[in-house]
């Protein structure tokens, strides 16, 4: 492994963005601090592929991750041992935690064909013990999810069935607003302060308000559009455009006024970390947001 280029199959940031997770060519997860280039830990707790599957706990050095069938782990990645292991759980979609709710874990499942109707296993989102993995509540909120990394709100999607809505819920799962999508997909959601701002792949970036009412909008004019990776940085928001080449670009959130742009001198997914102001490609480079510049480069 070490004679090897590092290539990141999936990237993740902790919920404070502070530290970032990747699966590498091994199949194991390499975890790196954002302040130094070497890893803090590598592990192997049940992991398979990346998909958004796996939250980072810096704090109390756990790992959550998760497989499409086989279940979540709560991994102690300091200590290198299990704390808990469902295998039941079937169809994990996103694995979520959040600063503002330290007790909870939150997983969005969607049960394969299979196992739908045999085994009674159902779709939603799912509410776990942090400590201990056990269910608190399912309920069918959404098909996607995000939690705001620092306040006690969330955001979902539901698709199919002509419902096709994005929905603002509180900590006690009450809804707080919702608004159509304007894409089959939400591809990523970031929080700053009473703002919520959506990437809709292909009909580009939308802002919201924690009621779900429309504060700005901005669809990168002249080429196909796929915004997939977007995040705050103090007042502006960066996006990762990646459709007709790849673009970072800076947008006033409050306006839907762009501010800059540039062309990525390679492809590949980003991961947003340091509060936005950074973000680590699939090289293990970790840029500027500003203008793409090299600052240092994870090692394996």
């Amino acid at each position: 492994m070490s004679n090897e280029p590092l290539y990141l199959d999936d990237i993740g940031a902790s919920c404070d963005g502070k530290h970032v997770a990747a699966s590498l060519n091994d199949g194991e997860i390499t975890i790196w601090s954002t302040e130094s280039p070497e890893p803090v830990a590598r592990c192997k707790p049940g992991f398979s592929g990346g998909e958004s599957r796996y939250q980072i706990d810096p704090s109390r050095g756990l790992i959550y991750s998760g497989t499409w069938e086989d279940g979540l782990t709560c991994f102690d990645y300091r200590n290198q041992k299990v704390i808990w292991r469902r295998k039941d759980i079937i169809g994990i979609q996103t694995v979520n935690i959040s600063t503002a709710l330290p007790g909870s874990v939150f997983l969005t499942l969607e049960a394969p064909d299979h196992v739908r109707w045999y085994q009674k296993k159902v779709s939603g989102v799912a509410e776990l013990d942090a400590l201990t993995g056990k269910t608190r509540s399912l309920k069918p909120l959404g098909d996607w999810l995000w939690t705001h990394p620092e306040n006690s709100l969330m955001v979902t999607t539901n698709r199919g069935g002509g419902k096709n809505l994005v929905r603002i819920y509180e900590a006690d799962q009450k809804e707080s607003g919702s608004i159509k999508m304007s894409n089959f997909a939400v591809m990523d959601v970031a929080f700053s302060g009473g703002l919520i701002a959506l990437a809709e792949g292909k009909t580009g970036i939308r802002v919201i308000d924690h009621r779900g009412r429309l504060v700005s909008s901005y669809v990168p004019p002249g080429r196909h559009p796929n915004c997939i990776a977007i995040a705050f940085s103090g007042s502006v928001l960066h996006v990762h455009d990646s459709w007709d080449g790849s673009y970072v670009l800076t947008l006033n959130p409050t306006s839907g006024e762009l501010i800059s742009e540039y062309k990525r001198s390679a492809g590949g997914d980003v991961c947003f970390i340091n509060g936005g102001s950074s973000f680590v490609n699939a090289r293990g480079e970790v840029c500027r947001s500003s203008d793409g510049a090299v600052q240092v480069t994870l090692k394996p």
